[in-house]
């Protein structure tokens, strides 16, 4: 037992340490991100001489014109001194918006016959003043700035350029409290922190204590959560309305909108209006001849909607839709943004998931799992899930998606809570398990197959104690199947009403960028597949957000968007899921099968996601979330060894074999929690990516801004 003075020394080391970080943090802030003000503090600045080359034309306002794009869309500054930095202004910047102009620095030393051009485009906004400092580097006395518009006509927001100015200096408060917050994540998640020492108990004085730690922890990630999906994806105002998409598509961002409208008015068909040039197509899901009807004039033609019979339908999953889009029409008589239910959806995963790792712990870890243990997994699983990813861009592609995340979590809680007290079922709990699960039918229907693993949860209730499809347990088998039957009719029903089929769900109807009726993708294809999905290193680069995606390379035709990496290299704490063989030295072997289930039907939906759709970072969610279980399971294990080692001390004495598994355990463990923090910090840098869809620099450019400033000392 840990003694009182022990918990004491635990405390005393937290609070130094955090307040070391604050201070750590504190001068970072002040030495190394203000760096630029160090380096020209004393410089004056002076206007830049221009040379403005002649695909630009003046305007009265003091920006340019872009008339042709012959190769001379530049602005060339030249300087009496050595250029150091340079500064781009706008007048009357706030007239520009959002508008975002991107450049190439090309530079001329005296030596030089000619000009060197950099690789990396630079961005300015006029909204973000910071933006327009742009570090040269001292070298040259002539610089052009090579500008990058979409098209002719674009102008280029620039009136001023200085010379070496003062880069003022700055204190962040935003850059302050993630490196404060990072450290502080760091310290609570040390071997010694007295959160590892703080044991989960069922029952008991410090109990409401425990609770009260998990239902922080939960508002905090769903604080965290939030902001990505209001910032970043720009929840309460995006993805709403029509936009143009590839080949001139017509992209309607309110799908599931005019899916609770249809059934409202009791129609399995979208109302919405098809083109005459789409319905004379003789194969309207080849997009080659879509593009081209669409160019002729003969649209609009809609991106990603099933098109099956002269009628649109929606192939993403109608269980969300019935639940939440509908009721929300019948009441306020508008469509609900689908922003808002992918939030929805998040909010509820993560309740679920914590709710879910306290049964977990208290089911078969009872007495060893620590409430720190628990927290990193409850964040670990929130970053293995792929939840960042899927709030950045809260589109109709995420409904689904985070509907059955939420279902599944939910639904596996449920049925764990079924088996609180031994021998017993609790009918209750097993129908609610089994409706949640079901329910994955009607949303992302990859998603079902966390229904097997209800046979390893489950085995002794229907192999020794008879609880399941007996006599004596009928109540308890007409809620596990009950459920099942109730949401699987309606939908294939539904199925059969529109496309004929039970089982087409109307992906194989889909209107997007490969003709979705014909497989197109070859067997051949699916390993590199699995090796993109899986252990695709991540592409470092050397400025800020420092990850770049990258579109997978086949050998033969593949679907595919840019990928940041791997997932298990994106979130790499859950190759700790190789350590499954330690779950055998558990008494209870159902930990051991369900991870072994859970792994075997990870690879099987990330086989279906592969060969149906091709390689594309929202299909991450699909599978990932099923590697945490085996992650979750051996951590728990790896926690118990590891703080025995940490109370004991010294290990002497004991058998060669406990020494040994104790080291495995300790190095496991720091591993572990490194490798949560590093993940953590590459998620957060990737939601600033480029070049990923939606990318921040298009959609939020002074969010964008806000945060690449940060680093301007780099």
């Amino acid at each position: 037992m840990e003694t009182k003075l022990m918990k004491h020394s635990r405390r005393s080391m937290t609070t130094v340490l955090m307040l070391v970080a604050v201070l750590l943090a504190g001068l970072l802030e002040v030495g190394v991100f203000n760096a630029p003000y160090w380096n020209t503090r004393g410089n004056v600045g002076q206007a830049a001489t221009i040379d403005v080359g002649a695909d630009l034309d003046p305007r009265a306002d003091g920006t340019y014109d872009v008339t042709a794009f012959s190769g001379n869309t530049y602005l060339e500054v030249t300087s009496d001194e050595d250029i150091d930095y340079l500064l781009l202004s706008t007048d009357n910047a706030a007239q520009f918006g959002n508008e975002t102009i991107s450049f190439l620095l090309s530079t001329q030393q005296e030596t030089d016959s000619g000009y060197y051009s950099g690789s990396r485009s630079i961005h300015y906004a006029p909204v973000s003043p910071t933006s327009g400092y742009v570090k040269v580097g001292g070298k040259s006395r002539i610089v052009k700035l090579l500008l990058q518009p979409k098209n002719v006509g674009d102008n280029i927001p620039i009136t001023d350029i200085t010379v070496n100015p003062q880069v003022p200096f700055r204190i962040n408060s935003v850059r302050v409290a993630l490196v404060i917050g990072l450290l502080w994540l760091a310290v609570l998640l040390r071997p010694k922190s007295e959160l590892f020492a703080w044991r989960l108990q069922d029952g008991g004085q410090s109990q409401w204590r425990q609770w009260v730690w998990m239902a922080g922890l939960t508002m905090a990630e769903m604080l965290v959560l939030t902001a990505i999906w209001m910032f970043a994806g720009n929840g309460i105002h995006g993805y709403r309305g029509v936009t143009t998409g590839v080949g001139g598509h017509t992209v309607d961002w309110d799908q599931y909108g005019h899916l609770a409208e249809s059934l409202l008015h009791g129609r399995a068909y979208l109302d919405i209006p098809v083109s005459d040039g789409l319905s004379q197509l003789s194969n309207p899901y080849s997009p080659a001849t879509r593009y081209a009807a669409i160019a002729n004039g003969d649209g609009p033609i809609y991106w990603d909607y099933a098109y099956y019979g002269g009628k649109y339908y929606s192939y993403f999953g109608v269980i969300p839709a019935v639940l939440v889009f509908v009721p929300y029409q019948l009441l306020r008589g508008r469509m609900l943004p689908t922003t808002y239910v992918v939030w929805l959806f998040a909010m509820i995963s993560v309740i679920a998931l914590n709710l879910l790792l306290v049964r977990v712990a208290r089911a078969w870890f009872k007495g060893t799992a620590s409430i720190g243990m628990t927290t990193a997994l409850s964040l670990a699983f929130v970053l293995g899930s792929n939840m960042l990813c899927q709030m950045f861009s809260p589109n109709f592609y995420a409904v689904p998606v985070m509907a059955s995340l939420a279902f599944s979590l939910t639904g596996l809680w449920a049925w764990l809570r079924a088996k609180r007290v031994p021998g017993r079922l609790s009918s209750g709990w097993v129908a609610l398990g089994s409706l949640c699960i079901a329910c994955n039918l009607g949303c992302r229907p990859q998603f079902i197959l966390v229904a097997l693993l209800s046979i390893p949860l489950f085995w002794t209730e229907l192999v020794r104690d008879r609880l399941l499809l007996s006599v004596r347990g009928w109540k308890a088998t007409l809620a596990a199947l009950l459920p099942f039957l109730l949401v699987f009719i309606p939908i294939l029903a539904y199925n059969q009403m529109r496309f004929g089929n039970p089982l087409a769900f109307g992906s194989q109807y889909n209107l997007t960028g490969f003709d979705a009726t014909s497989p197109v993708i070859s067997w051949t294809s699916l390993l590199p597949m699995v090796f993109y999905y899986l252990l695709q290193p991540l592409n470092f680069t050397g400025y800020f957000p420092f990850f770049s995606a990258e579109v997978a390379t086949y050998r033969t035709w593949v679907p595919t968007e840019p990928l940041p990496g791997g997932i298990l290299m994106i979130a790499p704490f859950m190759l700790a899921a190789a350590l499954i063989m330690q779950l055998k030295r558990l008494e209870d072997r159902t930990p051991l099968a369900l991870s072994w289930l859970a792994l075997a039907c990870a690879l099987a939906v990330l086989a279906a996601d592969g060969m149906l759709g091709g390689s594309s970072w929202r299909y991450y969610t699909d599978f990932a979330w099923l590697f945490m279980i085996p992650t979750v399971f051996v951590m728990y294990r790896i926690d118990a060894d590891t703080q025995r080692s940490v109370r004991d001390g010294a290990v002497e004495g004991v058998e060669s074999e406990e020494v040994s598994r104790a080291q495995v355990s300790r190095l496991t463990f720091r591993c572990f929690m490194a490798l949560l923090v590093l993940s953590l910090i590459v998620q957060l840098l990737m939601l600033f990516m480029e070049n990923r869809y939606y990318s921040l620099i298009d959609t939020r450019p002074q969010l964008y801004f806000i945060f690449s400033n940060m680093f301007m000392a780099f």
